[in-house]
């Protein structure tokens, strides 16, 4: 989900992701819960969201609870839909990449297609993806 398709009060910043991103990697889903009761700014509310979801945790109730509690966050990681996540580089909103589950039965669900903006796309494993994900947000500035 690009971020910016919400609104304003949500757009958070690279800091913000990665601080979630870390915390979704130490915390058990218990602590999770609990780091999320205390959230109030929508900004960190939206970073931990796609922390979750870049680590894999799209369908668990904690995701299905914040998106029934906040109509920024969206619907269709739960719908039948194909999951699709957009990461923008910094700056220069024509390079980026999009992430999406397959939709074929032939192919296994672990994995993904990685399409970038040459048009060019690729089916790789659900973890070499995250691996991808998380270089491209930590290290090259990218945005959700």
């Amino acid at each position: 989900m690009n971020q910016y398709l919400r609104p304003s009060e949500c757009h958070y910043n690279t800091t913000d992701y990665n601080h979630a991103l870390e915390r979704v990697r130490s915390m058990s889903s218990e602590q999770m819960v609990a780091r999320y009761g205390k959230m109030t700014k929508h900004k960190k509310i939206s970073a931990f969201y796609d922390a979750l979801v870049a680590e894999g945790h799209a369908h668990c109730s904690l995701t299905r609870k914040m998106t029934e509690e906040h109509d920024y966050l969206p619907q269709a990681y739960h719908s039948g839909d194909v999951e699709s996540h957009t990461l923008i580089q910094a700056g220069s909103p024509d390079i980026y990449y999009v992430f999406r589950q397959t939709p074929y039965k032939e192919i296994k669900s672990d994995k993904m297609y990685v399409e970038n903006h040459m048009g060019e796309t690729t089916v790789m494993d659900v973890k070499k993806a995250r691996k991808l994900w998380n270089r491209l947000v930590t290290e090259q500035g990218y945005t959700v």
